[in-house]
């Protein structure tokens, strides 16, 4: 849940521990919060061990007729092991090589401010997402309507100039695999309403391939003149679209895509596909289209 409150309303550990009674320890995680010390909030001791295995989290707990009385917390580092360290250097040194490495160039800077693809339409989310269906159209000859991703999905800005693997990798860090897959129009209009109601801010706010349209209403939660390559949805049509197995498994609330048809696993990682557009243009424009309006919202 983490300690760091990131929406008004996001349930962090303190939080809950004030409003659970009973909870003795939480072991926290998300935030990847360093802790010399525990937290206490009410009765309820919150601890996190950092991130990536750097520290294991000591805890030894004093009882006293059933009661916790104290609870002592370190966090204990784990250093490097010399022998492994000498066997990955090489390979360490080639993956360096290959982040450094040069894919194309960007005419401007896509720009990502305070998380801007969690709160309208961006170049940045343009471009990956426009990435997915001309990747797919092009090598893998699939017939799609269109590809979507989740803003939180997109963590940097990209700026202009040479555009190296270790850019975009740092813009999409997450091992995320691309599907292909089918939904009825009906089904389609249920994702979109749900959309609808995706506050601002939130990691599960979409960016869309240019071939959508549509217009959101952030006060009435309402999209209106949604568009699928120019044409209105049709409830009885099936529809073709990539996204990302996080996305397909029910991930950021997005449960009507457990529901999808018919799914090509492409094997390839969003990061990967973005990259291949990238190459084969040499030169990446940023710009923004209309394809999403956003009235009645906030820019952070």
């Amino acid at each position: 849940m983490g300690t760091t409150q990131e929406m008004a309303d996001h349930i962090t550990t303190r939080r809950l521990a004030e409003a659970v009674p009973g909870i003795d320890i939480i072991v926290d995680g998300h935030s990847h919060t360093f802790m010399e010390q525990p937290l206490r909030a009410g009765n309820t001791w919150i601890v996190s061990s950092n991130e990536w295995g750097r520290y294991i989290g000591q805890g030894k707990i004093s009882i006293q007729n059933g009661r916790i009385i104290d609870f002592a917390w370190s966090p204990v580092p784990i250093g490097p092991d010399a022998r492994v360290t000498a066997m990955l250097a090489p390979y360490i040194e080639q993956a360096n090589a290959s982040l450094k490495e040069v894919v194309g160039e960007a005419a401007g800077t896509f720009v990502f401010g305070n998380r801007l693809t969690r709160y309208e339409e961006t170049a940045l989310g343009n471009m990956i997402c426009d990435a997915n269906t001309w990747f797919f159209r092009t090598v893998y000859n699939q017939n799609i309507d269109f590809a979507f991703h989740n803003g939180g999905n997109m963590r940097a800005e990209l700026p202009a100039g040479p555009v190296t693997r270790e850019q975009i990798l740092t813009i999409l860090p997450f091992e995320n695999y691309l599907y292909i897959v089918s939904l009825r129009g009906s089904e389609i209009i249920e994702l979109f309403n749900f959309i609808a109601t995706i506050p601002q801010g939130a990691g599960g706010f979409p960016q869309f391939s240019k071939e959508v349209r549509y217009t959101l209403d952030v006060p009435t939660q309402r999209i209106s003149n949604l568009t699928i390559g120019g044409a209105p949805v049709d409830p009885n049509r099936t529809y073709r679209f990539c996204t990302n197995d996080y996305l397909l498994g029910g991930g950021d609330g997005y449960t009507v895509l457990t529901r999808s048809e018919d799914p090509f696993n492409t094997s390839l990682l969003l990061s990967y596909v973005v990259m291949e557009y990238i190459t084969a243009n040499r030169i990446i424009v940023p710009a923004t289209d209309g394809r999403m309006t956003v009235n009645g919202g906030v820019t952070p």
